[in-house]
């Protein structure tokens, strides 16, 4: 825990000096960018782009070496546990969003992974859950908002937060209130543990990264992956329908 506390304290003193810079670049860029519309998906492209400028800045200054950090100095069996345990806590927001796409045998199978992984797995730092055969499932009220045929909307470039949509932003706002973080009582605790959570986040994302850093347009590549991902979310039960449906009407000809 001391560890962690020096990595937030680290990235807390360098804030200040990064998201001052990333602001007044985000001033400029909003007051010269002129909109084009190359991609119907991102009708903003351009102040799209200076955002995810903003946005790289604040993560090559700040986010990637205190992540880096965080890989080098934890054991791999330490940061294998902090992953599950936020992993386990995702799990309350897969189970709101499991009733509300009506998928209840799913709903089920979240709650006794939580049960499980939060007493037998030692407050989710073991995912003894998978072991016993309730795998890890996801969603979210983004998904949710698909399934409800809402359509996604625009691509949306978010400062500090990254790719999105309209329906993305409604449904980061609403998952907000399911993730037990937010239900701490003590505001020292649940900033830490937040902190926490964008490091491992980050750190995990590190492999990405190098992929990202070698294509010829790194803010088109994640805007195609983060659409296409989004994308398969939504209509992943109608695509294993429409996959099984293509392998009947084969073997039928």
């Amino acid at each position: 825990m001391h560890m962690t506390t020096y990595l937030i304290n680290t990235a807390t003193r360098k804030m200040t000096y990064t998201l001052g810079i990333a602001s007044l670049l985000l001033l400029q860029s909003c007051a010269t960018i002129e909109p084009e519309f190359a991609d119907p998906r991102d009708p903003y492209e351009d102040l799209n782009r200076e955002i995810y400028a903003v946005n790289e800045i604040i993560d090559l200054e700040l986010l990637k070496p205190i992540s880096r950090g965080y890989q080098a100095m934890m054991p791999p069996l330490v940061t294998q546990g902090v992953s599950n345990f936020f992993s386990n806590l995702g799990n309350v927001t897969t189970l709101v969003n499991s009733l509300f796409q009506s998928k209840f045998a799913q709903a089920g199978q979240t709650a006794a992974r939580f049960a499980l992984n939060s007493t037998a797995g030692m407050l989710g730092l073991m995912d003894v859950a998978t072991e016993a055969g309730f795998p890890q499932q996801a969603e979210s009220f983004t998904e949710t908002l698909g399934v409800w045929g809402i359509e996604t909307g625009p691509y949306i470039m978010l400062p500090f937060l990254g790719p999105s949509t309209v329906t993305g932003v409604i449904g980061y706002a609403a998952d907000w209130w399911t993730k037990p973080l937010g239900w701490l009582p003590q505001d020292k605790t649940r900033y830490s543990l937040r902190g926490l959570s964008l490091i491992e986040k980050r750190a995990a994302l590190l492999p990405a990264t190098k992929i990202i850093e070698q294509t010829p347009d790194p803010y088109a590549f994640v805007r195609d992956a983060y659409l296409q991902q989004q994308r398969h979310n939504i209509n992943k039960d109608t695509e294993e329908v429409d996959e099984w449906a293509e392998e009947e009407r084969y073997y039928q000809e």
